[in-house]
């Protein structure tokens, strides 16, 4: 399961209610918003979640891999030259036997509110940081089964938008936005687990804003939250799913989750 919980020790009876209800062997938060001492380490064990790999910074950004299974930790890896805590990795073990997937867990940078590369820094730092990803993805084997889960900011499609008409200008859903996300998902030959599930002819979204209350309620909603699965993952596959009633419980995160079921017996 990926969540954006968008300051886990805020969200983090919603995340316990989850871990409870769905029990998923693997957890990847995102927007944590905590220092890595202080992140709630006990409350995960208690619910069966042994295996913690953590990268946070107190009050924004922050991710984390939290699992049933054995982890075994990758290098973190500085994109563009920065360590702001936005990227964990790991070896996860799916069977018996040690088979194993390798495991991403991305928060991508918003972007800030302006849709300009010379006024808004935040805009092109987001660009360089996609850019940086596809170079990586174009880096990796096809055979490996990798899964890369997150939320990536960007509403790649023009259903990942209610009104696409009018978000087009919007950061999240500018065209070079959405074009370099495009060649990130080409070169590391990624599939779209959730369209995969959901055509992408009909509207699918992962978030909906706190500006407008009513915005769950009335579907008016975006899909900023993926699950890529690489080529060799494809055999491993048995579905997804966005658990979007978690928007509409008291004191939501603006992000739902994402649960991707792998079949550990193939």
């Amino acid at each position: 399961m990926s969540w954006n919980v968008n300051s886990v020790r805020r969200r983090l009876s919603q995340v316990g209610r989850l871990a409870r209800v769905l029990r998923p062997d693997v957890l990847c938060l995102q927007e944590t918003k905590v220092a890595d001492d202080f992140f709630p380490r006990d409350a995960f064990r208690r619910w069966g979640y042994e295996h913690q790999i953590v990268l946070g910074q107190g009050g924004y950004n922050g991710v984390a891999i939290l699992s049933r299974r054995r982890l075994e930790a990758r290098p973190v890896r500085r994109w563009r030259g920065k360590e702001d805590k936005r990227h964990l990795s790991a070896a996860v073990e799916i069977a018996p036997g040690g088979r194993e997937v390798e495991l991403h867990c991305f928060y991508v940078p918003s972007g800030g509110g302006v849709a300009s590369r010379e006024r808004n820094p935040k805009y092109d730092d987001k660009l360089r940081f996609l850019s940086a990803m596809t170079r990586w993805s174009r880096t990796l084997d096809a055979e490996t089964p990798r899964l890369l889960v997150g939320d990536l900011n960007v509403a790649w499609l023009e259903t990942d938008v209610w009104n696409h008409e009018t978000a087009w200008r919007s950061v999240g859903h500018t065209d070079l936005e959405r074009e370099s996300f495009g060649r990130m998902v080409r070169a590391g030959g990624w599939t779209d687990l959730e369209r995969e599930r959901v055509p992408a002819a009909e509207f699918h979204f992962s978030w909906w804003t706190y500006r407008h209350p009513g915005a769950f309620g009335a579907g008016r909603g975006w899909r900023l939250d993926y699950a890529l699965g690489s080529p060799g993952l494809a055999p491993h596959v048995v579905g997804t799913d966005t658990v979007s009633r978690v928007r509409g419980w008291k004191g939501p995160s603006d992000h739902a989750p994402i649960v991707v079921d792998l079949d550990e017996t193939n």
